[in-house]
């Protein structure tokens, strides 16, 4: 008999992720046209990809943009830093990275979308296609039915019309940050359980 694991779910309390004290102030509202891609301590070829193509055209929507490249690709990456464009390897204070911009793009691990929750920011996720079980693909999917989030997938990235995505992500983006804000206000209570009971069950089902 398969094991039941809703069953458990239903008998088990389930927190948020463990974050930094800091992640439990409040965070002022940043400049609303920010964007802040993340691409970990270790970078991610696919953040940094999708970078250097939306450059162009959030440069010319009006934005001012940040990178966490990741050390292994600093170096490289630290060439299009310039006027409104700043590259960093990583911070290790990376609620004031958060905190600092509107639009996170970012990969959709269990910390990194509890991160963005707890921030109460807007977000872009680009799943690992080779996470395991594909939970990051699970993860994003649920933040983004909640209205909270758009997903990309990687394969989508050399193909995409960047200026009218970001066109598309500007037009929804207050009802967007209604969302994430009414998550981050429920993320020590019970009403926060739905969404990652459902993120937990798909993931032991992939």
């Amino acid at each position: 008999m398969p094991f039941n694991w809703k069953s458990v779910i239903r008998k088990t309390e389930i927190s948020f992720n463990p974050l930094r004290p800091e992640f439990a102030s409040s965070f002022s509202s940043p400049h609303p046209k920010s964007v802040l891609f993340v691409g970990g301590s270790q970078g991610s070829a696919a953040i940094n990809a999708a970078f250097t193509a939306a450059l162009p055209t959030i440069l010319e929507n009006g934005y001012t943009v940040t990178l966490l490249s990741g050390r292994r690709f600093f170096e490289q990456m630290s060439l299009y830093a310039g006027l409104h464009v700043s590259v960093f390897p990583y911070s290790d204070k990376i609620w004031e990275m958060l905190s600092g911009h509107a639009i996170i793009v970012s990969r959709c691990g269990a910390l990194s979308i509890s991160e963005i929750i707890r921030s109460g920011r807007v977000s872009v996720l680009i799943p690992y296609r080779n996470s395991a079980g594909n939970h990051q693909a699970h993860n994003a999917e649920a933040l983004a039915e909640s209205g909270a989030a758009v997903v990309l997938r990687e394969e989508s990235l050399p193909n995409l019309d960047w200026h009218s995505f970001f066109n598309s992500l500007e037009s929804s983006y207050n009802k967007m940050l209604t969302q994430v804000s009414s998550l981050r206000e429920d993320s020590l209570n019970r009403d926060f359980f739905h969404l990652f009971s459902r993120i937990t069950d798909e993931s032991f089902h992939a």
